[in-house]
């Protein structure tokens, strides 16, 4: 693992998380789309896991956590690579922010339609990318995530 280059160019195998910030998502499988899912975002923020060390990532969620409403903890990241996160029509990109390098956004094809349609595609998106993700804890996230992008499921059409 680099220990800091910027978020530049994302190859396929890189692994990117999203941060969790609860502790149902991290152990109940059932539950881990809803880290991955925001009907009103039109992209989900990621970290790369891949371009930096691990406690400057830890350090980076941790702060997160602490700003959040209520003060949450900080428990790891649903990792996924980057060809998982590009199926369904999605787009990467390496997004670094002032206060985070390694920042990068999953955008979601746009869906036009009423708010329950964007609702309804926004979940399917989350599980989708739940199904590709295995949860990288705070402590060993290089080892526990899995490298090979598994058979996608059908579930959204084509063009999207």
């Amino acid at each position: 693992m680099a220990n800091s280059k910027s978020a530049a160019d994302l190859r396929d195998d890189e692994r990117l998380g999203r941060r969790v910030f609860s502790r149902r998502q991290q152990g109940d499988r059932r539950l881990r789309w809803r880290a991955f899912y925001d009907w009103k975002a039109r992209s989900l923020s990621v970290d790369c896991l891949d371009h930096a060390a691990l406690a400057r990532l830890v350090e980076l969620g941790t702060r997160a956590a602490e700003s959040r409403e209520g003060a949450r903890a900080f428990y790891g990241w649903l990792a996924i690579v980057v060809a998982a996160a590009r199926l369904h029509g999605r787009t990467v990109r390496a997004t670094p922010r002032p206060d985070n390098p390694f920042h990068a956004d999953i955008d979601l094809p746009g869906v036009p339609g009423t708010d329950e349609e964007r609702k309804t595609r926004a979940r399917k998106h989350g599980q989708l990318l739940a199904e590709q993700a295995s949860f990288a804890p705070t402590t060993n996230a290089a080892r526990s995530v899995r490298r090979k992008v598994r058979a996608p499921r059908r579930g959204l059409a084509r063009s999207q």
